[in-house]
């Protein structure tokens, strides 16, 4: 529940199944203009637009994250622990990886494109020793490895007998 001055709207996630005693990484967005978006291990929950809506104002009551303050409602059943709040979207994961394309336009039995695999370290350590394989439909994987993956800056492994055998066969 969101508040918005004199009113507040209600969010909520697609029905799922919650497994006891996995851990699981939650995250809920809200856009400033009417989006929340539910996540779970990274994967859509759903969410919904309320046209109209803009930016939350703050209310008398302190903030409360797994229950409504002064409400004998149940509120959240599990555990909840390391809470971030954030201005922005953060992504999950370890790694994102995009692929660059020379184009999106493709004439029967041309030669195969360049397409060149752009990794980004999504965790806040450098990482070492990267090993990756990516592959598209009906051709053999590319496989390559990063070294010193730095955190938030992408990289590809462009240049390296790696990279040509990877873009070969991307």
């Amino acid at each position: 529940m969101l508040g918005f001055g004199s009113d507040s709207e209600t969010f909520y996630s697609d029905a799922v199944e919650w497994p006891a005693n996995t851990w699981q990484h939650i995250a809920v967005t809200y856009d400033g203009a009417g989006t929340a978006r539910f996540y779970r291990n990274g994967e859509s929950l759903g969410g919904r637009t309320a046209p109209g809506r803009r930016s939350i104002s703050p209310g008398p009551l302190p903030l409360s994250i797994g229950d409504r303050t002064g409400s004998l409602y149940s509120g959240f059943a599990g555990v909840l622990d390391q809470i971030r709040l954030s201005n922005g979207v953060r992504e999950f994961g370890r790694v994102r990886m995009d692929l660059e394309l020379e184009r999106r336009v493709f004439v029967r039995k041309e030669p195969p494109p360049t397409a060149v695999v752009r990794v980004t370290n999504l965790q806040a350590d450098v990482q070492s020793d990267v090993r990756l394989s990516a592959s598209m439909s009906g051709l053999s994987a590319g496989d390559f490895t990063l070294v010193d993956l730095k955190p938030g800056e992408p990289q590809s492994d462009r240049g390296s007998d790696r990279h040509k055998r990877a873009t070969g066969s991307v």
